[in-house]
């Protein structure tokens, strides 16, 4: 099991491409920088593929619904963050 990870971060639809994706995102990054953590690993949908990519995300791979818990694509998705120790 994971021990340290964030579950997910959403922002509310009424406030999308209002900046406050990108203030958490650069927050959990600058986090994971002082952990000294390389590497960030996330699921997302086909929705905010987008986001992530212009963030400097790659994706890793595709998921397809099972029809069961997965209904939609799942996107996997992972940056390496550049730091100085």
């Amino acid at each position: 099991m994971y021990n340290d990870c964030i579950k997910g971060f959403y922002i509310h639809y009424e406030h999308i491409k209002e900046g406050y994706g990108s203030i958490l995102l650069n927050f959990i990054e600058d986090f994971a920088r002082k952990k000294a953590i390389k590497k960030l690993k996330l699921d997302t949908n086909q929705s905010a593929v987008g986001f992530y990519l212009k963030k400097g995300y790659k994706i890793k791979r595709k998921i397809p619904p099972t029809g069961k818990m997965i209904k939609r694509i799942v996107y996997s998705m992972e940056k390496t963050l550049k730091w100085n120790p």
